[in-house]
C-alpha cells in the first residue's frame, strides 16, 4: 500500500489442494486489489485522527486526548481503588523538546505526559499515591536540574518547578484536582522555584 506493507495473507494448504488453490489464486487476488484501497483509506483515517491527539512539536499527547480518554482513564483507577498523582509543570520554549525528553525518560512507562497548552505540562502518575507521586516529582526536578541543555548559544542548565495534586483525595472532580496543582505549581514558583509542593487545602485562598 503506497510503496509499504499493508498486510499479508499466507494461504496453507496440503499438496492435494494445490491444485484447486491454484486456480482460485485470481479471484484471490482480484478480492486482494479491491481490499487494498480500502484498508489504506481506513489506515490513513487512523493516522489521522492519532496525529489530532498529538503534539505536533514533542509527540506527546495533547488536551483532546485527555478529554477524549480521561473516563478510561480515571474510572480503572476508581475501581481498583488506587489514585492518580497529578504533576502540573511549565517549561521555557527554548528547551521545550530537551524538558519534554528528560520527564518521557524519567516518568514510568504507565504514566502519561500530557502537552496541556503552551509551556504547560501534564503528568499523569498512575496509580501512585501522595508519596509515591512526590518521589517520582522530585525525580523529575532532580533529573531537570542536572540536565546539561545544548543550545547554540552554547550549554544551558535549567530548573523547574512542579505542582501536584492526588486525584481522588483532593477533589473527585479531575479538573478541579487538576487546578489545585496548578495552584500548587505557581505557589513552588512564587516561594522560590526549583521545588515540588503538594496542594494542601486552603492554598487556594492565598
Amino acid at each position: 500500500l503506497s510503496g509499504s506493507v499493508g498486510g499479508i495473507l499466507q494461504v496453507v494448504y496440503t499438496e492435494g489442494e494445490k491444485k484447486m488453490v491454484m486456480s482460485e489464486l485470481p479471484i484471490l487476488q482480484s478480492f486482494m486489489d479491491e481490499a487494498a484501497p480500502v484498508i489504506e483509506t481506513k489506515r490513513l483515517m487512523a493516522s489521522l485522527r492519532e496525529s489530532s491527539l498529538r503534539d505536533p512539536m514533542t509527540n506527546l499527547y495533547n488536551r483532546r486526548f485527555l478529554e477524549e480518554h480521561l473516563e478510561t482513564v480515571t474510572s480503572g483507577v476508581l475501581r481498583r481503588n488506587s489514585r492518580i498523582g497529578i504533576l502540573m509543570c511549565d517549561v521555557g520554549d527554548d528547551v521545550l523538546k530537551g524538558s519534554c525528553a528528560v520527564m518521557k525518560k524519567t516518568l514510568r512507562e504507565a504514566d502519561l505526559l500530557i502537552r496541556f497548552g503552551g509551556e504547560e505540562f501534564l503528568a499523569l502518575l498512575i496509580d501512585a499515591d501522595g508519596e509515591g507521586a512526590m518521589i517520582s516529582a522530585e525525580r523529575i526536578r532532580k533529573a531537570m536540574e542536572e540536565h546539561e541543555f545544548k543550545t547554540p548559544q552554547g550549554p544551558l542548565t535549567k530548573t523547574m518547578s512542579l505542582g501536584l495534586a492526588i486525584y481522588p483525595d483532593d477533589s473527585d472532580d479531575f479538573w478541579e484536582c487538576a487546578k489545585l496543582a496548578d495552584i500548587a505549581l505557581y505557589q513552588a514558583k512564587d516561594t522560590g522555584r526549583n521545588q515540588v509542593i503538594r496542594y494542601t487545602e486552603g492554598m487556594s485562598g492565598e
